[in-house]
């Protein structure tokens, strides 16, 4: 390997490296930032499925059950959805009958479900004042995500093929600029070999090329120097003996030189004698073969050759001695050589003849060792093989030809690839009682007399059908795993083999599957060197072959069950063909006929697809428009029955009923379309007439039946999500109430103290009083007044302490009245925040409605929040739905809250909430703002996407910020924007369209 092509390929391994590196990590990060969003996912929807099943489930309304189950199941990632009772009775569940038959397994990571059945299984419990009363289970298709991942994995290969070509392109610019030196070194050396003495080279730069560059310069001068005083000084002896004693003690610098070359080439050199005897021997060929240069110097170089180059090398040698001809002298080849420790490699051996100074001849052998590049040829062709195959295999299957002809012509194929003897291509089947077996596709003939001769001759070209699976064979059926095994008189598997049979001396089994199904599979057998985990990847290629043709086969036998049915059909149809045949009608009547029935189908669909009609207006539209071009409308008459109310004709009348068909909603018949005829003598058509308007009818039934369960689908849709709206204000009240109960009990406690306090006041006047009616009543006699009930009356005064409660009554009342004042604004609050509202817009106070919403909200804020408002007092009147824009202000003042929340730590000062409205134009602009923790860029993103929430499981269902958008920006017809710095605090800013009032 050249010095040149180290240097790239270094530079290229070091990059392709850590790019390879790079690229593994981040797919690794991505496949858990996946398996983390399913399991929020997934607790999201059970969390919020329970939540809306709670009252149906505590009712035992299944009805609404089997709604809220088909609604959930609109999901398009659901693939099934359950709902237990407290003892695990299935109230309600929607899916494929074979994932419901399926026990339930809580699954809790997403990779698993790979390895199982591609679903996540998830459960939330229904739970009311803590008692557990059911359960909901769902389960989530993770196909998307590993399609994702496939997509991240394709994508990042693409990167590193790209990569790697800038990577080989810089390393051969990068290498060609290192080693430009070594380059002008061998072209140095060939000038000076050609005899161009003195030749010179350019130096570039100061490292050791650029001075081995300086030292041949010198050389190369020297040597030029040498020639020209050899050729000038031969007149002068001593002068030349004196000049030839210099040259010596150059070329003995010089001859050490070679020696340091020599001992540093990158290929192995070794030098031999006439008599085959190692005389010098490189480190390159040391570390090659393992040896010592003092356990090989004057040994017989046969030593480093195996049989039987080992023992012939000595005839060759001396056969180029006596006549001069050899095949390997002069000639560079490939051959064997043998280390120390006795192992064979491929090797390129070029071997010279030289003659050292006393005319005896010696041998220069130079030796690469190719073990790898064999090792890389043998692998690329073996990939060769395969794409070889694969690209003979997809053309046979493309051109649609016999698949035993495809099998048969990709067996030998396998065995190529496998190096085997025998193989098999089998499918997978059940027969009538669900019992698999193996047919097979392409078998080698491995029988072994006459009577097995004719029987695979007789029965091949069907593919012969293997029932008994208790064996090798149908161990890979059965457990839909590879089996190997090399000694298979002793696998207790075998079952052994029957008498005359030819011997198995390996074999090895794998099962073919397209996704998760067992297809087939692909059997090989007496591969010499046995079977290992190699070849099974030489084959995995082939698998996906045979999976996809297997697939066909099967679809085609599929197709060719309903052709038969279809041409069954067909004749049937012919049948009634000939009989109308019979009738003598002429083209055109047929063609006239066919026309008014596509018209008629045109005409139903144009007046089913009209959203504003009703039914009764669609029923009276296709009896007078549709019906009557069927047919005579003078033979025939018509009527439409649907939920006991009759539609019909004008001149319809109960005759000999020809033709009808039932109108079949949801499961269920509600009624039927029938057409009579009128007149006796027409009755002879009747065969003909039913045959080729049934049809025809069912058609319009059914295009009837898709309407009806279209509207009352949409009907059912717009209720759960009107259910779903109240739902969560229901919700956000609920969760209001127990602040609201706090904000309330707080002045009703001091109302109901100062009361207790207004009766005790009340009852020590009373005493008072009775005291002073005594005194008055004595006063009114002509008698003094006793000292002792003045004593009397000033003592009770003293008791009761008059002028404390003179002080204290008034403000006691005061303090009362302030209380209800305060309940009484709470209550008003709350009763117009979860007023229901209308379904019309009307002309709102929005400030009005702000003030309410922060007055029901202030137990969410006002223990870690300053909630300040800027309300525009000359802000107008708004067209709103008043309900829905209670919930975004909630939503928002809630959001704004818990922001500051998580922001503010024990012993810090609250946080600030402020809002603000004013007009903008034609517009009403309301902000919200606050300090909280702020957002980064990839969540606010994402923030008003439904289910989307960052706050734990079970904490937020994700749908307050997607219903505030859809309020505001789909109802209303206005704007949301947010503006969210991370650790300053977020801002969202409102603007809803003013519709001025009408004069009156």
């Amino acid at each position: 390997m050249s010095f040149r092509l180290k240097t790239i390929l270094g530079i290229a391994f070091i990059e392709g490296g850590l790019l390879l590196l790079l690229i593994w990590m981040g797919l690794n990060m991505f496949h858990q930032s996946q398996e983390d969003e399913v399991l929020k996912h997934a607790a999201t929807i059970t969390t919020l499925f329970a939540t809306t099943t709670k009252d149906a489930v505590l009712s035992s309304d299944l009805a609404s059950l089997e709604s809220f189950t088909d609604e959930v199941m609109k999901n398009p990632e659901l693939v099934y959805a359950r709902v237990l009772d407290q003892n695990g009775e299935v109230m309600a569940e929607r899916g494929e009958n074979e994932i419901l038959a399926t026990p339930y397994v809580q699954d809790t990571r997403v990779h698993d479900v790979k390895q199982k059945d591609h679903i996540f299984d998830s459960h939330a419990e229904i739970l009311e004042g803590g008692r557990v009363y059911g359960q909901v289970q769902v389960g989530l298709n993770t196909d998307s995500i590993y399609e994702l991942l496939d997509k991240a994995r394709s994508n990042a290969t693409a990167i590193v093929i790209l990569e790697m070509s800038l990577v080989a392109l810089f390393s051969f610019v990068l290498g060609t600029w290192l080693t430009r030196q070594i380059k002008a070194l061998e072209t140095g050396a060939h000038q000076i070999t050609n005899g161009v003495l003195g030749y010179q080279l350019k130096v570039r730069g100061n490292d050791e090329l650029a001075k081995t560059a300086s030292a041949f310069n010198a050389m190369s001068s020297q040597v030029k120097q040498l020639y020209e005083q050899l050729s000038d000084n031969n007149k002068e002896l001593e002068k030349h003996i004196i000049e030839l004693s210099d040259t010596n003690e150059q070329l003995e610098s010089s001859k050490k030189h070679l020696a340091s070359v020599f001992d540093t080439m990158l290929d192995g050199l070794i030098i031999i004698d006439k008599q085959g005897l190692i005389r010098d021997y490189n480190s390159a060929a040391e570390s090659i073969f393992g040896y010592s240069p003092d356990e090989v110097l004057g040994r017989n170089v046969s030593m480093l050759m195996p049989d039987p180059d080992s023992s012939q090398h000595d005839a060759y040698i001396n056969r180029y001695l006596d006549i001069g001809k050899t095949k390997i002298i002069g000639v560079g080849r490939e051959v064997n050589g043998m280390r120390k420790d006795g192992s064979v490699f491929p090797m390129e051996l070029a071997l010279s003849e030289a003659s050292s100074g006393n005319a005896q001849s010696v041998f220069t052998g130079i030796i690469r060792d190719i073990s790898q590049r064999k090792q890389d040829e043998t692998a690329l062709a073996m990939r060769h093989k395969q794409l070889k195959t694969i690209q003979r295999a997809q053309a046979d299957f493309i051109s649609g030809g016999d698949p035993v002809e495809f099998f048969e012509g990709l067996l030998p194929d396998i065995l190529e690839l496998s190096d085997s003897e025998h193989g098999l291509i089998g499918e997978a089947r059940e027969d009538e009682h669900g019992k698999p077996y193996l047919k097979a596709s392409a078998l080698t003939n491995i029988f072994w007399d006459e009577d097995t001769r004719k029987f695979y001759e007789e029965n091949a070209p069907q593919g012969l059908e293997f029932t008994n699976l208790d064996n090798l064979l149908g161990k890979v059926i059965l457990d839909g795993k590879p089996v190997i095994s090399n000694d298979p008189r002793h696998d207790p598997h075998a079952k052994g083999l029957p008498p005359g049979h030819p011997p198995l001396n390996a074999y090895l089994g794998l099962p073919v599957y397209l996704g998760t199904r067992l297809m087939g599979m692909i059997g090989v057998a007496n591969r010499p060197a046995g079977y290992s985990e190699e070849v099974i990847e030489r084959l995995q290629p082939i698998l996906g072959i045979c999976a996809q043709l297997f697939d066909a086969l099967g679809k085609e036998r599929e197709r060719s069950e309903n052709m038969e049915q279809l041409q069954q059909e067909v004749a049937a149809r012919k049948r009634a063909q000939a009989e109308l045949n019979s009738f003598n009608e002429t083209l055109e009547q047929r063609v006239t006929e066919r026309t008014n029935e596509q018209q008629a189908l045109y005409l139903v669909s144009s007046i089913l697809s009209t959203p504003e009609i009703s039914l009764e207006e669609i029923f009276n539209t296709i009896l007078i428009a549709v019906l009557p071009s069927l047919s005579d409308q003078e033979e025939t008459c018509a009527r439409i029955i649907f939920d006991d109310k009759s539609y019909q004709t004008r001149n319809f009348q109960v005759n000999q009923r020809t033709v009808s068909s039932p109108i079949i909603v949801n499961g269920e018949q509600h009624g039927v379309i029938e057409i009579f005829f009128l007149e006796e003598d027409s009755l002879d058509k009747k065969a003909s007439f039913e045959k080729d308007k049934e049809l025809l009818l069912a058609a319009i039934s059914n295009e009837i039946r898709s309407t009806i369960e279209y509207r009352s689908s949409l009907e059912e849709h717009q209720k759960m999500e009107i259910r779903l709206h109240h739902a969560q204000k229901l919700e956000a009240v609920g969760q209001l109430a127990a602040g609201i109960a706090h904000e309330i009990n707080t002045p009703t406690q001091f109302v109901n103290d100062n009361t207790h306090f207004l009766q005790e006041a009340f009852a020590d006047y009373e005493r008072l009083l009775e005291t002073y009616d005594s005194l008055a009543e004595e006063m009114t006699t002509a008698s003094p007044v006793s000292g002792e009930l003045l004593n009397k009356v000033k003592t009770m005064a003293d008791e009761i302490d008059v002028d404390y409660l003179k002080e204290e009554v008034p403000q006691a009342i005061k303090q009362s009245l302030e209380g209800l004042a305060r309940i009484s604004r709470i209550v008003q609050a709350m009763k117009e925040f979860s007023h229901p509202g209308t379904e019309v817009k009307t002309p709102t106070d929005l400030n009005r409605a702000i003030e309410t919403t922060v007055d029901v909200s202030r137990n969410e804020w006002r223990y870690h929040s300053d909630l300040i408002t800027k309300l525009d007092p000359e802000l107008p009147q708004v067209p709103v739905l008043p309900g829905e824009f209670n919930q975004v202000m909630l939503n928002l003042i809630v959001n704004a809250a818990h922001a500051i929340q998580e922001e503010t730590k024990e012993g810090m000062n609250k946080g600030e909430i402020v809002i603000s409205t004013r007009r903008a134009g034609e517009w009403v602009e309301i902000t919200v703002s606050d300090n909280g923790a702020g957002m980064p860029d990839k969540i606010k993103n994402r923030i008003f996407d439904p289910f989307f929430t960052t706050k734990e499981v079970g904490k937020g269902t994700g749908q307050g910020l997607a219903l505030t958008w859809s309020v505001i920006v789909d109802i209303h017809n206005g704007t949301l924007d947010v503006k969210s710095e991370e650790g300053v605090g977020t801002t969202f800013t409102i603007h809803l369209p003013i519709l001025e009032a009408q004069p009156s």
